[in-house]
């Protein structure tokens, strides 16, 4: 799902619609509430409820034809800010590298001895910036017929964030399973712990070294990784585990100098969604997300050709034509074409979000007025 769709979502009840108790409209809680204090139908009574109710299409009701538009209408203006701020919704800052460069070899199999094996990962914590598990990747000495569940445990928790499971196949070759993890550190000191228990094993792991250092080998991953995670491979001994698998203990973590037959692939990425969850920046956007849904209600009167009839109102599409081009001006500037008089500057352009905190890195860089050159005198001479 883009990050803007689920941004949208977020900013149910930034603005609200009203629906009293006698006016026999019934909405939800969510389309009712205005943190910012602002409602959709405060602006004009052309975008009551009472003439809403005759756009909503046949196989759906008042409550969740609102529930869609406010959705699309705020994905589009979330988007428009963000293109505006140069605020990019997810800027990639590492994408598709396994943490393990290339495959063990057949004959390299590891000993079972009931621990858990896998990764110890930290990473820094900076505003702004998402890391995400999207692929695991398992490499057997034999196939695996039930699927072999990875945990994921974050320090700070005793119980474990999820169990993927993954299949293999193919003895002697690594396969891998999408399913995406946040692993964005939510604790000072966080650390991850993924892996597996060798008990679910039914065959032999096989092992490929590893130090997380530079290897000077070709397509090293190290690189890509070494400024967004801190990750060693580990194991913990059997006394050290929990009968009920809740979080090992990490004090007699192991380090090891082999991947034991598991790989990771991480994406980190600039995320908006800590910009735009500041209450600031979430009121800053109110009065435009206002307009833009009032402008949703106005194109829907003029294009639905029977609102005529059911409002029992003749001019009612000229006026909404009327009023939607003042709330275009209003909102994206320009000169209201009812009077031809009034100019609007852009309300969007006028938005300006709160980035205080956010990291460096995902913020857009400041331009350089600066430049270099030479100065000289009419006669040639430089100084």
């Amino acid at each position: 799902m883009p990050e803007e769709t689920t941004l949208a979502a977020q900013f149910l009840g930034v603005v609200g619609w009203i629906a009293d108790d006698s006016s026999g409209y019934t909405l939800p809680d969510a389309l009712k509430e205005s943190q910012s204090g602002l409602y959709v139908t405060n602006l004009n009574e052309l975008v009551s409820l009472s003439t809403i109710e005759h756009l909503v299409p046949e196989n759906e009701t008042l409550a969740s034809w609102l529930t869609r538009i406010t959705a699309d209408v705020t994905t589009k203006v979330v988007s428009r800010v963000l293109g505006a701020q140069q605020t990019a919704p997810q800027k990639s800052l590492l994408s598709g590298t396994p943490l393990v460069n290339g495959i063990g070899r057949l004959s390299d199999t590891v000993s079972k001895q009931g621990r858990f094996v896998g990764f110890l990962l930290e990473f820094p914590r900076r505003v702004g910036v998402q890391t995400l598990l999207k692929k695991v990747g398992v490499q057997l000495a034999a196939k695996q017929v039930v699927p072999l569940p990875i945990y994921v445990y974050r320090s700070s928790s005793y119980e474990p964030v999820v169990q993927i499971p993954v299949s293999n196949t193919r003895p002697g070759w690594i396969e891998w399973a999408a399913y995406e993890v946040d692993l964005t550190p939510v604790e000072p000191n966080e650390q991850l712990l993924i892996g597996y228990y060798e008990d679910d094993l039914e065959g032999f792991a096989i092992q490929r070294s590893w130090h997380y250092t530079p290897c000077s080998c070709p397509n090293d991953p190290y690189p890509a990784h070494k400024d967004h995670a801190t990750v060693r491979s580990v194991s913990i001994p059997s006394g050290s585990l929990q009968e009920d698998r809740g979080l090992p203990l990490l004090d007699y973590v192991q380090q090891e100098s082999a991947a034991i037959g598991l790989n990771l692939e991480l994406a980190v990425f600039c995320s908006a969604q800590a910009v735009l969850a500041m209450p600031q920046n979430r009121i800053a956007l109110a009065e435009a997300l206002q307009l833009a849904l009032a402008c949703r209600v106005l194109e829907g009167i003029i294009s639905t050709p029977v609102i005529t009839q059911t409002t029992l109102r003749e001019d009612v599409q000229a006026d909404a034509y009327a009023l939607l081009t003042q709330y275009q001006a209003r909102l994206y500037g320009g000169k209201d074409s009812s009077t031809q008089n009034t100019y609007y500057p852009s309300l969007l352009k006028q938005i300006t979000l709160d980035t205080e905190g956010i990291d460096s890195v995902c913020l857009p860089k400041k331009q350089s007025w600066i430049s270099v050159g030479t100065l000289s005198r009419g006669d040639g001479t430089r100084y």
